[in-house]
């Protein structure tokens, strides 16, 4: 090939990128996401776009342009960025007369902190008595900012999108023990604090150790060898078993020492130092308390 055509194919080839470089710099250009700023009725916002004219970006918006109505620069006007359109509504159609009110979109971004409620938890507890409860960890609300982004029509919210969520501050769960233990039977006396298994509303007569009141069993000692006196009572060992210990209101702590030949079921026997304090007792129903 000759020294010229070299030079033509050469000078071709530089030509063509420059032309291509060209195309591609106004495609760039072009097909570039712009910002945009759009006042309408003498509300301004800013919006991002790929529209190529005026017209377009107005399409995508949703504004609708009117006969009546004025855009700036025209909508055949090229997109460039930071370009500001301005669309001045007439409501008055001339042609008819009518009033035509278009739509006003606005967009709003809205950040609020927001309240997050805490859980309660329950844990069971041997420490405490059966059915109460005690909080041990006080609960705390979380806190979190939340940005929305709230569009309007004619004043009127239409959409809502949460935009972004940022936790501020962790809820604290609340604890609270649930107490299970079964709760101690506690009696208290002039004579002192006792605990007892169980209590029985029995009939209770009263006797005299003497032969007034034992004879021809008048040996002075109990069934169980223990020499009859005060604090000692006699019992049906089916309903409380002998040696137990038990209280009676009115006559103090007791021994379940002895038996009797009427004393049978709910039924118990006091004894007491004479005979005058034993038939001023008499018959009473009393309860027994038998302590643990």
């Amino acid at each position: 090939m000759s020294a010229k055509g070299k030079v033509s194919i050469l000078l071709w080839t530089a030509i063509m990128g420059l032309v291509l470089g060209i195309l591609l710099a106004v495609a760039g250009y072009y097909l570039q996401e712009k910002q945009v700023v759009i006042d309408l009725d003498g509300i301004s916002f800013a919006y991002q776009t790929y529209g190529r004219n005026v017209a377009e970006v107005l399409a995508e918006i949703g504004i609708f342009v009117g006969k009546s109505d004025v855009v700036i620069p025209g909508l055949e006007a090229k997109i460039a960025e930071a370009m500001s359109i301005e669309i001045v509504r007439d409501q008055v159609d001339v042609e008819s007369g009518d009033v035509e009110v278009q739509p006003l979109v606005e967009t709003k971004y809205v950040t609020d902190l927001v309240k997050v409620p805490f859980q309660e938890t329950k844990e069971p507890s041997d420490q405490l008595a059966n059915g109460l409860e005690k909080i041990v960890i006080l609960g705390k609300e979380g806190l979190v900012q939340r940005t929305r982004k709230l569009i309007y029509q004619d004043g009127k919210l239409i959409e809502e999108y949460l935009i972004l969520e940022k936790v501020m501050a962790e809820p604290t769960d609340q604890v609270v023990l649930v107490g299970r233990k079964e709760p101690s039977n506690i009696i208290t006396t002039s004579h002192g604090t006792y605990r007892y298994k169980e209590v029985k509303e029995i009939l209770a007569t009263a006797y005299y150790p003497g032969p007034e009141s034992t004879a021809p069993y008048d040996d002075g000692f109990t069934a169980i060898g223990l020499e009859a006196g005060f604090g000692i009572i006699a019992v049906d060992p089916t309903v409380i078993p002998l040696r137990s210990k038990v209280y009676i209101p009115g006559y103090g702590v007791a021994l379940a020492g002895d038996v009797g030949g009427a004393i049978k079921g709910e039924r118990v026997d006091l004894c007491y130092e004479t005979l005058e304090e034993a038939i001023n007792f008499g018959r009473q129903w009393v309860q027994v308390y038998i302590l643990e």
